[in-house]
C-alpha cells in the first residue's frame, strides 16, 4: 500500500535542555530575589516588574522550541547587560561583592543564580546545541502517481 511516514521529532540534545532547564532556573531566582530586595513587588502590581521578566519567558520559551534567533538575541543581550553592568557590577551599590559583604544570606545564592545563568548561555552555543539548532525536520515525504 503506502509508506509509513512518521513526523519524526529530534530531540534536544542534554546540554541544550540542561541550559533552558538553567535559564528557567535563572529567571525564577532573579525575580524571587527582586521581589525580596527591591521595589519589585511595587512595580510588579503596577505591571511594569512584569514586562522583562515576560519578555525574558517569552525568549527562554522561544529558545526551548528551536528558535536560533531567540538563542542568539537571548545572548546579545545577556552579553550586552553584563558588559553594562562590569563598572559596578562588583564593587559598586547592588555588586556582587557589596551585595556579598552586606547580605551574605542573599549573595551566595544570587551569586550562584549568576554563575547558572552564564554556564546556560555558554551551553546553549556548544557543537551540541549548535547541531540541534541548525538542524531541520526533514520534509514529510510525499508519494508521486507514476
Amino acid at each position: 500500500m503506502g509508506e509509513d511516514t512518521k513526523n519524526e521529532v529530534v530531540e534536544a540534545p542534554t546540554v541544550t535542555k540542561m541550559a533552558v532547564y538553567g535559564l528557567w532556573l535563572g529567571l525564577a531566582g532573579q525575580t524571587a530575589f527582586g521581589l525580596m530586595l527591591t521595589a519589585w513587588p511595587l512595580l510588579l502590581a503596577i505591571g511594569i516588574g512584569a514586562i522583562p521578566v515576560g519578555v525574558i519567558a517569552f525568549f527562554i520559551f522561544m529558545i526551548s522550541r528551536r528558535k536560533n534567533w531567540a538563542r542568539i538575541t537571548y545572548a546579545v543581550v545577556y552579553g550586552i547587560a553584563s558588559l553594562l553592568s562590569i563598572p559596578t557590577g562588583f564593587t559598586g551599590p547592588g555588586g556582587i561583592i557589596t551585595f556579598l559583604k552586606y547580605n551574605l544570606q542573599f549573595g551566595i545564592p544570587r551569586a550562584i543564580l549568576e554563575a547558572i545563568i552564564l554556564c546556560a548561555v555558554i551551553m546553549l552555543f556548544l557543537p551540541a546545541s549548535n547541531t540541534w539548532f541548525r538542524q531541520r525536520s526533514p520534509a514529510p515525504a510525499t508519494s508521486e502517481a507514476g
